[in-house]
């Protein structure tokens, strides 16, 4: 990953296994899942330090979108995983990181999308509160991930 003022790539990283409802998600609500995200971040020495600072901008609970396999999608919130292995606010150069990223998600199925600009949509977890769903946007120039 790059950033428009560097030459030099910031950051590489990988979702290596998005678990649906792990053990740590003790207080289960009906209709309402968690995704549990295992990351994998590897830091480059960027042109400038402060680039490092994409990286929990773009991998922060609030950055992705969850587009059911009903078609609809949601803004995706953090979740409470307390076993969860978090990945870190603040990154160092030439570093590796490993960590869990839990999100509250309406489907149980469907697609995890990551755009780099962040997420198109918005809507409550809570299924009483959410408004009509909303089509999910291309994923032009962004990641997706089935689970």
């Amino acid at each position: 990953m790059r950033t428009p003022d560097s030459p030099n790539p910031v950051f590489d990283f990988w979702i290596t296994k998005i678990q649906v409802d792990p053990e740590c998600y003790q207080d289960r609500v009906e209709g309402v899942h968690i995704l549990l995200l295992d990351v994998t971040v590897k830091t480059y020495m960027p042109a400038n330090p402060v680039d490092l600072e994409t990286v929990y901008a773009l991998l922060n609970p609030s950055a992705f979108e969850i587009k059911g396999a009903d078609g609809a999608t949601q803004v995706s919130q953090k979740g409470e995983c307390p076993k969860s292995e978090p990945l870190p606010e603040h990154y160092a150069a030439n570093s590796k990181y490993t960590g869990q990223i839990p999100l509250i998600s309406l489907a149980e199925s469907g697609t995890l999308i990551l755009l780099p600009g962040g997420p198109k949509v918005f809507a409550p977890t809570d299924p009483d509160l959410a408004p009509p769903k909303t089509p999910a946007p291309g994923a032009a120039n962004g990641w997706e991930w089935r689970f």
